[in-house]
Order: structure tokens, then sequence, then C-alpha cells
């Protein structure tokens, strides 16, 4: 019978250092080339799909796109390679996940009964598993007590060696909870959990700027880095800080990068900006979505700064940490942290926030908005219909070379 232990950790605590170098000494103002765009259009049979909603790369730079638990895999010119796995069904929507090792996984979470398909460094399919049949789903119900379980993400580095981000249902009303576990030679580790409440009353905009977003990624050697935006902000001598947390999941030491910010102020436009209510529409309607529109304006005004960070990318142990800072014609601020020393290196806009950064580029999935939300539907009126995915090199000063 599987047991739940809890990582003991360690702490290590580095604080950035700013002084070495500045967005205006080290990066140009265009730190993306264009340098691929290929579509998923005039493809071969086998490579046909229909909308990607993401990707991953591999160290050879494949790209690799998850499509109906299967593995659609182009070189990094763009042109199909392999497709490996068998198709099952209409699950086209899922998002895979690949480590250091090479190891892909395919997490189908929104299906009965969800699953997982894992791959290894060749694209082979070397595992499949009903989630809801599995000793880990059975113990995590009867020892944590909960309702449900869904298995949002997998990370896989082997077949018995697995980093996965759980989310379930609690017995306590209108409560969810979020669970990472470290699975290892058939032992688990809950790493870190949290709950939040459900209030249909607050918009999910403004839910995710009260309470915060919970990122995630991984560096190289085993290194687990995250970030609650709301609960690892916090204000030293007068200096605003967020804290990146790295845990080694091997030797369970935590170390803490803090790093300095300006803290970004929500726009009047933000605030004021309700939901359109349709015309002609129904009094009671009505009054719910005006009572929804106050509630929040009125959200927003108390709130006053949004969170730290709203993206966090990785490319091997350099971190791309994307903050709320933007400027028109340069896009959005991110502070690029060496994750192994915890010292900083720049700071650089970027016109987008990518999908994938790897080996020196950056990969942006051009995806309808409808589809982004699980949704195969057309594409709305005046929007580009034709998905696409583009590859830019970015300078290598970013990374202080």
């Amino acid at each position: 019978m599987k047991k739940i232990s809890f990582f003991l950790f360690h702490f290590l605590i580095f604080s950035t250092s700013f002084s070495s170098c500045s967005y205006s000494q080290t990066v140009p103002e265009n730190i993306l080339t264009l340098e691929l765009t290929f579509s998923v259009e005039g493809l071969p049979k086998d490579y046909l799909l229909a909308w990607p909603l993401s990707i991953v790369v591999a160290d050879n730079n494949d790209i690799v796109i998850g499509y109906q638990n299967t593995l659609k895999v182009f070189d990094s010119s763009g042109k199909p390679k392999l497709t490996a796995g068998e198709p099952s069904g209409d699950k086209q929507l899922l998002i895979p996940t690949i480590t250091e090792t090479g190891y892909i996984t395919i997490t189908d979470y929104a299906s009965f009964p969800s699953a997982y398909y894992l791959f290894d460094s060749k694209y082979q399919l070397i595992e499949r598993q009903d989630l809801e049949k599995s000793t880990i789903h059975n113990h995590i119900i009867k020892e944590q007590n909960w309702m449900d379980v869904w298995f949002l993400e997998i990370y896989s580095f082997a077949r018995d060696e697995k980093l996965m981000h759980v989310m379930g249902t609690a017995r306590i009303p209108d409560t969810v909870l979020r669970w990472m576990y470290y699975e290892r030679d058939g032992e688990l580790k809950a790493i870190i959990n949290f709950s939040s409440k459900i209030d249909p009353g607050i918009p999910y905009d403004v839910f995710e700027i009260r309470d915060g977003q919970f990122l995630y990624t991984l560096l190289k050697d085993r290194k687990f880095l995250y970030i609650q935006t709301v609960e690892n902000r916090l204000v030293e001598n007068e200096k605003w800080l967020y804290a990146l947390q790295v845990l080694n999941l091997q030797d369970s030491v935590l170390s803490v990068i803090k790093v300095p910010y300006a803290p970004v102020f929500i726009p009047d436009s933000v605030i004021n900006r309700g939901k359109k209510i349709p015309e002609n529409t129904p009094e009671n309607l009505l009054s719910y979505q005006l009572a929804q529109n106050r509630t929040r304006r009125d959200m927003l005004r108390e709130i006053k700064v949004y969170p730290p960070l709203q993206a966090l990318l990785t490319d091997g142990n350099i971190i791309f940490a994307f903050t709320f800072v933007s400027e028109p014609g340069k896009g959005n601020l991110a502070d690029v942290i060496d994750g192994s020393t915890g010292s900083f290196i720049c700071k650089a806009y970027f016109s987008f926030i990518p999908n994938v950064i790897k080996n020196g580029y950056a990969y942006k999935v051009i995806t309808p908005d409808v589809v982004k939300s699980g949704l195969l539907l057309k594409p709305r009126e005046g929007e580009d219909p034709v998905p696409r995915i583009e590859k830019y090199r970015i300078n290598p000063a970013v990374y202080g070379k």
C-alpha cells in the first residue's frame, strides 16, 4: 500500500542583485527575430489536426503537438517527422508535458475515465493508464478524504518517477484543493498544497487578481520552480518583492529567490470594464449582470495592484518571470534570472508571452480564442482562422552572452 509522506524542506535564500546590468545596458529593444512560421493546414493525412492548443519542444528542437492521445512530431524546420501512439476518439485539445529526460506525457483529464499516455525520448508509447483505477488515485481519495480527483498535469522523468498536479473537491462546501505530488520508486510525497473557495458571485478575472495564480515549471536536475503569486509576494524595507520557490526533488532543499519589482496598479480602464450587456436583456438577468459589474469594480478598486507575475517559463536553468509591466510597441517585461545561482541576468521586453522557450528560441502557438477554452467552434468574425506556430530566435544578450 502506498503511503503519502511530506517533504521536510531545508532552506536556502538568494536575493537577486540588479546592479550588474539593466535592460537599457544589455538588451536591444527588438530581442525576437522570426525564423519560422508553419501552419497546420495542408499537412499529410497522418499529420492533419484541428487547432493546436499547446506544444512541447524536445532537446533536438523537434516540435511536438499532443492530439487525440497521440504525438504529432515536426522537426526544427516545421517539416512532419513522425506520429506516435494510436488515435482514440475526438479528444483533440490535449496538453503534453516534457521533462529533461525527454519523456513526454499526455494527460486526458477532461474525459471519463481520465488517463495518461507516456512516451519515451524516442516518441515510443510505453505506457497508458486509467487514472481512476490507479492506486495513486484511490489512495489520495482515501488518505485526503476528497470527493473527486483530477490529474491536471503529469511530468514524467521515468515510468516510476513522476511529478503530478492534482486537483480535488473537498467535503467542505465550495472548496477546491490543489496538491503537487512527487512519486519515485513507489513512494508518494506531497510537495505543496493549498485550497481556494468557490464564489460564483466573483468574476473569474477578479478571482485571479485577488488570489493570484499557481505558476510552476521545471529547471534542470529535478528542480521544481513555483510561485503562488499573491501568497509569495512580500514587502521588506519598503521594497516590493516576489519569492520564487526552487525545490530540489531529490534532496528536499528549497531555495528561495527574492526578486524586487515595481507593483503595477490596475488602471481605471480595467476597473470600469464590466461585462458587456446585450440589448433587450431580460430584467432579472439585467439586474444580476449590473450587480456583477458593480462587484467587479468595487473589488478591483480595493485590490489596487496586480500580482507580481502573470507567467513563468524556463529554458534549461534560465528563468523568465513575466511581470504585468507592459509598454506599447515593446510588449511585456520579463525578469531573466539564473535559476542555478539565483543571480539576476537582465530585464527584457517580449512582444508576446511565449508558449515555450527552448534552446534560445521562443515559440508562439496562434489559435483562435474560441479553441483556447477547449471548444471546437468556428473562429469569431474578423479573427484569423488559420492556426499556426511561430518560432523566434531570442537575442543571446538576454541570456547574458
